[in-house]
């Protein structure tokens, strides 16, 4: 950042005394992402720092900064004051990286959500950044199945041989604006998901803690339609589980592509789109290039949010109840609890980071020149 007194591209060696390695350790738990994975912490922690820090390590008026300059050995300290939150999200939209970080840190406008972007006459480049895009008759919906169909239609008439899905900056979204992608890039036909259930049989655990918005009494009359809502799309009971019935098979569009895929994913991929990335890597002969998703490779859970206020602390925690099994092969490289592993693991170089060039799509798109 501009008139800071570290210089830009500085290693941070410690805060307060405690390690970078520390710092990353203990204030990854305040950013959740599926199973094991750890890259998509990174994210979290560098969006709200701050805050983290705080919450682990209390107020502080002052923190001594140990850093090393870049390319050099020589260990420097700084002390520095505290500002307000306020002023820290100041500073962090003002960062040097905006420019490649792109949308991922910010509130993307559904004009962005999608877009293509020819880079030759034989390379498309098609940018994903939300799948929340409405279900079934929504306008958004229709508008977006209607954008995929004219650009592949095209693309192919055009004899295009390489598209570029870039859904780095895609944190989700609604069903079925992944699975329908997808139908636009294989070849073969596809299960939204294998299995999907949820750990109990007769109602939602700890009702006395859930949250919901409404008059206390009224929580009656929630509970009973909430009930009725679980009985109807998870009539299935076995094993102590509930289970989905009705798992749709998607049939590739009569206008899917034709050429090479190349996916690029990243820590931000998480919920619906990591489940099109999965599916995308598991079944078909894209090229995964980037980092690890948060979202998992196997599955993770979603469909049904619910959210409980904790007896002491008065704590509200929010998170997905159906447990959903990805239809994917079984993968030496794919370990369980991770998210999607890349062909290509690619994190932005130095230089690239002080002159704010995107190290992965250009990483892409000097591989489709080697494959020519």
């Amino acid at each position: 950042m501009k008139g800071t007194r570290i210089p830009l591209g500085s290693e941070i060696i410690s805060i307060n005394g405690h390690s970078k390695d520390q710092l990353l350790r203990v204030l990854g738990k305040y950013h959740t992402t599926d199973g094991y994975n750890t890259t998509g912490k990174k994210i979290g922690i560098c969006i709200h720092f701050s805050k983290y820090y705080r919450y682990n390590f209390g107020l502080s008026d002052n923190f001594k900064v140990v850093y090393k300059k870049p390319r050099s050995k020589k260990v420097q300290s700084i002390n520095i004051t505290n500002v307000s939150y306020k002023k820290y999200y100041q500073n962090f939209d003002n960062r040097h990286s905006v420019k490649t970080d792109n949308k991922l840190f910010e509130n993307i406008k559904k004009s962005d959500y999608y877009s293509l972007h020819k880079l030759n006459t034989t390379t498309a480049i098609l940018t994903i950044n939300s799948f929340s895009l409405g279900s079934d008759n929504d306008k958004t919906h229709l508008k977006y199945k209607s954008f995929l169909d004219s650009i592949f239609i095209d693309l192919n008439q055009r004899n295009y041989k390489n598209i570029i899905v870039d859904i780095r900056n895609n944190g989700g979204g609604t069903s079925p604006n992944d699975m329908i992608t997808l139908s636009y890039l294989i070849n073969s036909p596809q299960k939204e998901i294998r299995t999907a259930w949820v750990s109990f049989t007769e109602w939602i655990p700890y009702w006395k803690y859930f949250q919901i918005d409404i008059p206390f009494y009224l929580k009656p009359f929630a509970k009973s339609k909430l009930k009725k809502i679980i009985q109807e799309e998870l009539p299935i009971v076995k094993n102590n589980r509930r289970y989905y019935k009705d798992i749709l098979t998607y049939q590739p569009n009569i206008n899917s592509f034709k050429g090479q895929v190349y996916l690029l994913t990243g820590p931000w991929v998480a919920s619906a789109a990591s489940l099109f990335a999965s599916m995308l890597a598991s079944n078909t002969e894209a090229i995964v290039i980037g980092e690890e998703t948060s979202g998992g490779y196997y599955g993770h859970n979603g469909a049904f949010p619910v959210e409980y206020k904790l007896p002491k602390s008065k704590f509200t925690t929010r998170f997905s109840i159906v447990n959903l099994t990805q239809d994917v092969l079984i993968k030496d490289t794919q370990p369980f609890g991770r998210g999607i592993i890349p062909d290509f693991n690619i994190e932005q170089s130095f230089n690239d980071f002080i002159y704010n060039k995107d190290t992965q799509m250009n990483f892409t798109i000097d591989l489709i020149k080697k494959n020519k």
